[in-house]
């Protein structure tokens, strides 16, 4: 596995500088720690992609996991596993989103979880007592840390 972009809590996530380093790499891990100290993650062997038209990709491969309750959650609707965009970060799941870095250059990315509890359907990801099962989190979460790891083989 090879780093090819941090984030930390004092940092502020810049689109441009996400594109060039994890855009058209190859399959990749992305790993997030929590505000309440979960780490959590998805896969995707679908190298990701700057696209205006925001589409959707399929990856029967995809999947999201949980370190806490060391789990993984495999793709359910591999036609929805990943959305390209051109102002985003990596996004697993729509329209249910799953686990995203978001846009705005904010440190507080969004990750929305479709369904009551934020399940997410994409994934099949449980609500906890209202919470994500993901970020221990409700349907937004803060980000202390994120890491995207380029998968070799």
């Amino acid at each position: 596995m090879k780093l090819l972009y941090r984030l930390g809590e004092q940092d502020q996530f810049d689109i441009d500088d996400y594109k060039k380093k994890v855009h058209d790499k190859g399959a990749t891990v992305l790993l997030v720690k929590t505000g309440v100290d979960w780490i959590a993650g998805g896969y995707t062997s679908v190298p990701w992609k700057n696209d205006p038209n925001h589409k959707t990709v399929s990856d029967e491969k995809a999947f999201l996991f949980s370190v806490q309750h060391r789990k993984k959650y495999p793709i359910l609707k591999k036609e929805n596993a990943v959305r390209h965009t051109n102002n985003w970060g990596p996004i697993f799941g729509y329209p249910g989103w799953g686990l995203i870095i978001g846009w705005d250059k904010k440190r507080y990315p969004q990750s929305i979880f479709e369904g009551s509890g934020y399940g997410n359907s994409e994934y099949g990801v449980p609500a906890l007592n209202g919470k994500s099962a993901l970020t221990g989190e409700g349907s937004t979460y803060t980000l202390k840390e994120a890491e995207i790891f380029l998968i070799e083989n």
